[in-house]
């Protein structure tokens, strides 16, 4: 789907149903605004927003509107109604929902949520330190959220109510999820609809003086994966596996789930085995890339992950600066061992694994 208007009308008419946005959208909307009341059916790329101030992307809070709705918390749960009432009920469905959040404004959640974890005690990265950000490389320091980063991590409270927009936004999302959870028992689909909840992305908190998503740690790459099977035996509920899922591996479950053949040509790994408890072999390593660099304002990176360890490499600086840790011994990733001899045997096998990586994945 492209980012321009016609790549969007072209993307849109591709689906029975669509209720979506362009570009990352606005949290709030009057609710008689076109994008609210369009069917999605017969006119699916008319989204078209005409709550004040137009033009204004992303809009911030819902000032001069007269009936005000939020994106995540009302508008998604009526355009997944919409689509239920609409859709053939003797044929099965595969619907995918976006949320607006947790993105940026996180402060812009309903009224309710307004004053939600403000007497908790948020977990603020260990990381998340002056001393640790300073000891960061320089060409690191100037990338993109930086900034931002280091006065969050030199001023605690202003991390800490940072931290506490972000959970106020999450759950948000989690009230939407549980209004969809209400909604397919309703239409009288719930014991028989998988939901799969996922993110795109992992979001710095101030973690080594950082901030947004464009960098190899952890605290970037890492995102919540859960399965919830209604068919599923008691004893097989509420597993939680240790395997290293992808999200090259969502396509080829949802077609596995759909009873549908998975084309030798995917990447990704049916992940159904592990849903269902049977043995089955699985990846122990794979590999990462980060090739955007907004213009120059994001280290390009490249990395291999194993259950142990994390070899990367930025590979826009001459030459390349690399680091390696232990993720067991030190998760919170504060050692380069690079250059620690007694690592040697293991960062030349992983710079290995890296062309071997880049050698099967070439197009």
């Amino acid at each position: 789907m492209g980012t321009g208007e016609e790549g969007f009308r072209f993307g849109a008419n591709l689906f029975d149903y669509w209720g979506g946005d362009r570009f990352h959208g606005n949290y709030w909307h009057e609710r008689d605004c076109p994008f609210v009341t369009h069917d999605g059916v017969q006119a699916k790329a008319d989204i078209r927003c005409t709550c004040p101030p137009e033009s204004s992307m992303p809009r911030t809070g819902h000032v001069g509107m007269k009936d005000p709705i939020h994106t995540d918390l009302d508008i998604v749960p009526l355009k997944v109604k919409q689509f239920f009432n609409g859709r053939d009920k003797e044929k099965p469905f595969y619907l995918s929902i976006s949320f607006r959040g947790p993105k940026d404004p996180w402060g812009d959640c309903p009224e309710r949520y307004a004053n939600l974890y403000a007497t908790n005690s948020m977990p603020v990265p260990g990381t998340a330190t002056c001393e640790d950000a300073a000891c960061q490389p320089e060409f690191l320091r100037k990338s993109m959220g930086s900034a931002h980063g280091m006065r969050m991590v030199c001023d605690s409270n202003a991390l800490v109510g940072e931290i506490r927009k972000y959970y106020r936004s999450i759950s948000t999302v989690d009230a939407a999820v549980g209004k969809l959870r209400r909604l397919l028992e309703e239409v009288g689909a719930a014991d028989n609809t998988v939901i799969l909840f996922a993110s795109d992305n992992g979001h710095f908190l101030g973690e080594h003086g950082f901030w947004g998503k464009w960098l190899p740690y952890e605290g970037s790459i890492r995102v919540p994966f859960i399965i919830f099977d209604p068919r599923l035996p008691p004893q097989q509920r509420g597993v939680k596996r240790e395997e290293m899922v992808l999200n090259i591996d969502w396509a080829p479950t949802i077609l596995a789930l759909a009873g549908c053949n998975i084309p030798a040509a995917m990447q990704g790994k049916d992940l159904t085995p592990l849903l269902n408890g049977r043995p089955t072999s699985w990846r122990t390593d794979w590999y990462y890339e980060h090739t955007w660099t907004a213009e120059g304002r994001i280290a390009p990176s490249e990395a291999v992950r194993t259950e142990e360890w994390k070899y990367l490499r930025y590979t826009g600086e001459t030459p390349p600066v690399e680091q390696l840790f232990n993720l067991k011994d030190d998760p919170e990733e504060t050692h380069n061992r690079v250059a620690d001899s007694s690592c040697l045997a293991i960062a030349t096998k992983l710079r290995q694994r890296i062309e071997e990586f880049r050698h099967d994945l070439a197009p």
